[in-house]
């Protein structure tokens, strides 16, 4: 799920977490890609950091590289 909201935000052009949580909380389509229920609450910000922090540090790299490319390269 987390993966999944990293692709909605690269494809939705938004680099925020709270943008990614605002945007998949509004949009039934997306809640519906996530596997959630129309009535169900998807993950907000602070869920997407909490699991961000359990990664293993390469592989939030990999994964930020992939989806945002050469400028989340150069913040890390």
């Amino acid at each position: 799920m987390y993966f999944r909201m990293l692709l909605i935000g690269y494809f939705e052009g938004l680099e925020s977490q709270r943008g990614i949580a605002w945007r998949c909380a509004d949009s039934n389509s997306l809640k519906s890609f996530l596997g959630f229920g129309l009535t169900e609450t998807t993950p907000d910000h602070s869920s997407l950091t909490n699991i961000r922090k359990r990664l293993p540090l390469e592989c939030t790299r990999r994964s930020s590289r992939s989806c945002w490319g050469s400028r989340s390269s150069r913040s890390c």
